[in-house]
């Protein structure tokens, strides 16, 4: 849930990106989306467009509210080499107790 909406539900909430690591998107990324559905679906079209510029200014806002104290970004500081679809049981499961560890940063927020 993007920051903006979880915001005005109270001053400390968590939040959590959904691809794990905070990275800007490059402009364009779903370039070719837009291309082929331009003339069917022109209003989709347009707001895949500025899908990248608004997903880059939710994770501005998100670092801003973290660094404010408002909100905890629960997030790996490292995928560990993993790809999104990996089978690999043991990088699963270091990626699982480097979660578990991050995750104790929680208690400490909300208390």
């Amino acid at each position: 849930m993007p920051a903006r909406r979880l915001f005005p539900v109270g001053q400390r909430q968590l939040c959590r990106p959904a691809k794990g690591l905070l990275h800007h998107r490059k402009r364009g990324s779903c370039s070719s989306t837009y291309n082929a559905n331009v003339h069917r679906y022109p209003k989709a079209a347009e707001q895949l467009a500025l899908r990248a510029q608004r997903y880059n200014a939710g994770i501005v806002k998100a670092e801003q509210l973290a660094a404010e104290g408002k909100v905890l970004i629960v997030a790996p500081d490292d995928t560990c080499g993993i790809k999104t679809l990996t089978r690999d049981q043991e990088a699963l499961k270091k990626m699982y107790a480097k979660g578990l560890h991050d995750a104790e940063a929680i208690r400490d927020f909300i208390k």
